[in-house]
Parts: C-alpha cells; structure tokens; sequence
C-alpha cells in the first residue's frame, strides 16, 4: 500500500470519529511520544495525554448532560444536584476562611463567596476521590445504555454492550481510563495541596483585611489597625506587618 492510499484510509476512518473519540487518540499518541519528549525536555509530557483523554470524558459529559436535561425530571435533578453542590462549596469556603483568618467571618461575605470560587478545585477534588465508585459505575452503565436509544429489550440481551465494543471499543476503554485518570488526579491533589491552600489563605486575609475592613472608625482603634464590626459591642481587629496579617476579636471602646 502506498503512501497515497494509506493518507486516504486514515482519513476516511478518522472522518468517522467524534471529537470525544479523537480526544482519546491523541490521548494514546501523546502517551506514545513521552519517552521520546522526555529525550529533550523536562516537562512532564504525560500531562498532554492525561489532559487529552480528561477533555473527551468532558466532551462525552456535556453531551450527555444535555440530553439528560431535555426534560422536566433531568432539569428537576440537575437543579437539585447544583443548589446542593453550591451550599456544600459555601459551607466549605466558611471553614476555609474562618481557618484563615482565625477569627469569626460574619463581617466577610464577600471574602467568603470569592473563597467559594478559589476552593472549587478542592470541593470537587474532594467529591470525585469519595464518590469514584459510584461514577464509575454510573459512567459504565450509562456509556453502555444510550439515553436516546435505550430498550428493557436490548437491555436483557446486551445489545447495547455489543453496539459499543462494535463500533468503537475505544469509546468505553477512553472514558473509563479518563475516569481513572481524573480520580488519581484528585487524590493527589488531595495529599498535596499544601501549596495550593497556603497560597489561598494568604490571598484570603489579603483580601478581607484589603477590602473588607475599615481604616476609620467610631471605635477607638490604633493608627496600625483596621476595624470590622460583629454583633453587640465586639469588633474584628486587624494589623499587617510584613506582608502578615493578624486578626483578632476584641471590644468597641468608644471615647467621650
């Protein structure tokens, strides 16, 4: 076979692909050239492959969310889903700045919803490491049963697990390595991360005591100090030395 005639059969069978499927052979290529990136450059080139196959398992999950929410009952489990993925990351952006500043947060509601944006790669680290069973055999099961062309009839006779193998084995075998990848991903980051949290916590109390604090106040305060007020006669005290910041409680003292 010549060269001419080769180019033509590839492209005729990579015409028949989808970008999910193409995701993942770009995936097995990057994987291939490692050790040959590797002769002339230190970066970590298993991150392209990784990379790859996670963007087709995105691919696969948009498109499916899609179809499963061209309905009332997808819209209504979706909304659930989302509303109690929302209050967990606040919850989890609470902790985070009470944590970091050491002090109550009732006075920093903006500090604490961009703390909810800033912890997202750790909630959702979190939720994948825990529940990687449950969405691996979700992940499975749903590859193999498609929405649009589901049957109790296909089903019990496993035509749908025949149809995939069929027409491209590396549909499943993508996104369950894609899935494996993306919890190894997550674990890692979850026994890792002291980098990523010391710089968000620094970032927190530059911004509460930036922001969110005031230099002025009806309470007597030193010059040094800035002032957030909490319920009753108790106040938040804030001081920055050295690119530091050190917050504690105190009393509003007011002079006559």
């Amino acid at each position: 076979m010549d060269s001419v005639k080769l180019r033509h059969l590839l492209s005729e069978k990579i015409s028949t692909l989808d970008n999910e499927q193409v995701a993942y052979l770009l995936s097995v290529a990057f994987l291939l050239l490692v050790p040959l990136i590797a002769k002339f450059s230190d970066f970590p080139a298993y991150w392209l492959s990784f990379g790859a196959c996670i963007c087709g398992l995105a691919l696969y999950v948009i498109d499916l969310a899609e179809t499963f929410t061209n309905n009332i009952f997808g819209k209504s489990i979706a909304s659930v889903f989302i509303v109690g993925c929302t209050t967990f990351n606040l919850g989890m952006a609470h902790a985070f700045v009470n944590g970091a500043l050491e002090a109550p947060v009732s006075p920093f509601g903006y500090t604490i919803t961009l703390s909810a944006i800033l912890s997202i790669p750790y909630t959702a680290a979190l939720f994948l490491a825990f529940t990687f069973a449950f969405w691996m055999l979700l992940l499975i099961l749903v590859s193999c049963l498609s929405l649009n062309k589901f049957s109790l009839k296909k089903l019990l006779s496993l035509s749908h697990v025949k149809e995939l193998f069929a027409n491209n084995p590396i549909t499943l075998f993508g996104r369950v390595f894609s899935a494996i990848v993306l919890f190894s991903v997550s674990l890692n980051f979850l026994q890792n991360n002291e980098g990523y949290m010391n710089a968000t916590s620094d970032f927190i109390r530059w911004f509460a005591y930036s922001f969110e604090m005031e230099m002025y106040s009806y309470c007597d305060v030193s010059a040094d100090q800035k002032v957030a007020y909490l319920s009753g006669n108790k106040i938040v005290l804030a001081t920055e030395k050295e690119d530091s910041y050190t917050f504690t409680v105190g009393d509003c003292e007011v002079d006559l």
